[in-house]
């Protein structure tokens, strides 16, 4: 049995020349190599391009992250008239979209945010040039149709540049708490101000303005909850994420909790609102620092992608090093082996031949 099925290799190698014997071997053994190799190659290679497409999302997630942290103190500007500063943010909107655009141009719109970007550029053009007015009365509801496309743009960067698909759990979390609870928590927080606000002013509470402060407060709770939560799954697993992240965290914890404490006692267990300028100030610290702390993870979160892709580039070229060695140390072996067994061969046919002369003294001792 064993006979017949070694038959055919003994028939291949028995119509090749001592050459192409060895070559046979030879691709037979590297075939299945360099089919591992390249199986290993593809799935790295797949996961830097994974961790650059990221980074890509991270640059253009920043300077949205500025529109959109001003945008809120913008409407928060023309709601208290304060008309030079509203300008100033307006301006420094503008600057951020400039930068997004950039960031576009320079990827040549790898993302496929375009569309989306124009149409919550046109959103904000339409509501920068209308009446100041009007958005002072009634903040949450003239600035809905900005602030939705706003977050449908954001979405679609996380979206495009896979950063919402993030496979390690340091990063996931971080991108998380900047890309979604930080602007869910900025806009929750900024509808509870107004509302507050504008309890304040009119010196009345009525049941519906009071559910709604009661919804928004909600909202704003459930949003730090997530913030805190990414907080200590990103850190609970990276020492770097907690030395970098803990302070600021802790800051702007401190800050949302005055806010909330503020509302729940003012304006929700009984109404005795605080004065405007209190309410602000509370308001302005809690904005700060929850733009800080935004800014440090999307600082954290581009160190780790571009620690990823270091550590995936140098362990691809030390296997490739590693792989060529041995190739190379094989086929120096290889080569060394067949020449030994030609010379072997040539030698057996010397002595042969000698032999068949009737040199009964060759010597035949075998040398390998």
């Amino acid at each position: 049995m064993l006979t017949r099925l070694i038959n055919p290799a003994v028939a291949i190698f028995n119509r090749l020349k001592f050459g192409a014997k060895f070559t046979l071997i030879a691709v037979t053994l590297v075939a299945p190599l360099g089919y591992v190799l390249s199986s290993y190659l593809k799935e790295v290679n797949g996961q830097i391009k994974f961790a650059q497409n990221e980074s890509v999302g991270v640059k253009h997630l920043v300077p949205l992250a500025g529109a959109y942290a001003d945008f809120f103190e913008y409407r928060a500007a023309v709601r208290t008239g304060n008309s030079k500063l509203a300008d100033d943010l307006a301006s420094r909107i503008d600057g951020s979209f400039a930068k997004f655009e950039g960031e576009v141009s320079s990827s040549k719109d790898s993302l496929a945010t375009a569309e989306t970007y124009k149409a919550t550029k046109a959103e904000w053009e339409l509501l920068k040039g209308a009446s100041r007015a009007k958005l002072a009365a009634d903040p949450i509801k003239t600035s809905g149709a900005f602030t939705t496309q706003f977050s449908a743009l954001l979405t679609a960067v996380g979206n495009n540049s896979q950063l919402i698909l993030d496979p390690d759990i340091d990063s996931f979390y971080t991108m998380d708490a900047a890309l979604v609870q930080i602007p869910a928590a900025m806009s929750r927080f900024s509808d509870l101000v107004t509302l507050a606000d504008s309890a304040r002013q009119s010196k009345q509470m009525s049941n519906d303005l009071r559910t709604d402060i009661v919804v928004q407060s909600g909202l704003f709770s459930s949003s730090l909850g997530s913030i805190e939560g990414d907080f200590s799954q990103a850190t609970g697993v990276n020492e770097t994420c907690k030395k970098d992240y803990t302070e600021p965290f802790q800051a702007q914890k401190s800050s949302t909790t005055a806010l909330s404490t503020l509302v729940q006692k003012e304006f929700i267990d009984q109404f005795t609102p605080a004065s405007g300028a209190r309410l602000a100030a509370t308001a302005a610290a809690s904005q700060k620092n929850l733009r800080t702390y935004q800014e440090v993870l999307y600082k954290g979160l581009k160190e780790l992608l571009a620690n990823r892709e270091a550590t995936l580039t140098g362990r691809k070229n030390t296997s490739l090093k590693v792989v060529a060695g041995f190739l190379a140390l094989a086929l120096y072996l290889f080569i060394g082996f067949y020449i030994a067994t030609v010379r072997c061969v040539a030698g057996l046919r010397t002595a042969v031949n000698s032999l068949a002369e009737g040199d009964l003294e060759v010597d035949l001792a075998p040398r390998s």
